[in-house]
């Protein structure tokens, strides 16, 4: 079975010529200690471990003086004074976390949330990873990878890794959504948005989008697809770089295992189509981890070195390895 499954390894160098990207960061002050997103995700983790906020009348004013700082910082640098948080912590009331359309203004913390097909005027907080499609002015913050589609007029916030399809609207590039990771930004195209990305960003196209303390990218094919889009710089933002654990030096990422597409519907596999488990180098070996489960070899024996570790995310361009509250965040190397 798992020889049969490697026929569906992704290729990167054939899923990352296609796109544009942006690795140059233009200089900033690092934020005041305290004063950072880590800060913002200790909080989050707290909250997702007991049932407060189910209550009624939660709030914690921390969180949205960052995220209100977050989004000032940018305003400023974009010369854009109507930027503001869509949504506030006294707008909001405690969700059912098993509703996948979340009803207007509804608030929702917890682990992991997935497969959240909407929301409109809501606050979401993730001690995890969060899948959403087609939230319109909603706040999000995640502590791992945040996959969505279709977001409008949003605050989208990840501690590691944001992957979306498109933002905003076209035909003029309004209602994009401000998304910021301390680590990668992969978006198929940009409407309106605003992007800040702590390590670098992936984007096929852009109309009218901002590219924060991060150069324009340049031409694809040698032509242009960033259409009324500029880059500004910000130096005030409170975003601390992304943590690197030390089990990531050791760790090469040669593929992904992806599930079967229609092959009428897509000549390439999409990014956002279902990843099965990661093929990656270890200890001069190779290895193929399914999500959520015991790396083991191909005799199917737990490997030692990585007792504990299991694959709990990817994408076709990244893998997040997690034990604990620990995670080490592999990403294919471009080509």
């Amino acid at each position: 079975m798992r020889t049969l499954r490697w026929f569906w390894v992704v290729v990167c160098s054939l899923v990352l010529g296609e796109m544009s990207s942006v690795q140059g960061e233009i200089p900033r002050d690092p934020p005041p200690a305290g004063d950072t997103l880590q800060a913002v995700l200790d909080r989050i983790h707290e909250h997702a471990k007991d049932e407060v906020w189910r209550q009624g009348g939660w709030q914690d004013e921390k969180i949205e003086k960052w995220l209100d700082k977050l989004v000032g910082a940018v305003a400023k640098g974009a010369e854009l004074p109507e930027l503001k948080l869509p949504v506030r912590q006294a707008d909001v009331q405690p969700a059912d976390p098993a509703v996948p359309i979340l009803m207007p203004g509804s608030l929702l913390i917890g682990k992991d949330f997935k497969r959240i097909l909407g929301a409109r005027n809501s606050l979401i907080l993730a001690d995890g990873n969060l899948e959403i499609g087609i939230p319109r002015d909603c706040v999000i913050v995640a502590r791992g990878v945040v996959n969505v589609s279709g977001a409008r007029n949003c605050v989208i916030v990840s501690g590691t890794y944001v992957t979306s399809t498109h933002d905003g609207e076209p035909g003029g590039g309004t209602l994009g959504s401000l998304i910021v990771s301390r680590g990668w930004i992969d978006i198929r195209s940009a409407h309106g948005s605003i992007l800040v990305a702590g390590e670098g960003l992936t984007t096929e196209r852009s109309e009218n989008a901002i590219f924060v303390n991060r150069p324009l990218p340049g031409p694809l094919d040698r032509f242009p697809r960033h259409t009324g889009s500029r880059s500004i710089k910000a130096p005030e933002i409170p975003l601390e770089p992304l943590p690197v654990h030390p089990l990531v030096a050791k760790i090469q990422l040669l593929g992904m295992l992806q599930l079967p597409v229609d092959p009428l519907a897509r000549v390439m596999p999409s990014r956002t189509a279902p990843v099965a488990g990661a093929v990656f180098r270890f200890a001069d070996r190779r290895y193929v981890a399914d999500l959520n489960e015991p790396v083991v070899d191909e005799a199917g024996q737990p490997v030692e070195a990585l007792k504990d570790w299991r694959l709990t995310y990817a994408t076709d361009r990244m893998a997040v390895f997690g034990r604990g509250d620990a995670e080490a965040i592999a990403r294919l190397e471009e080509k």
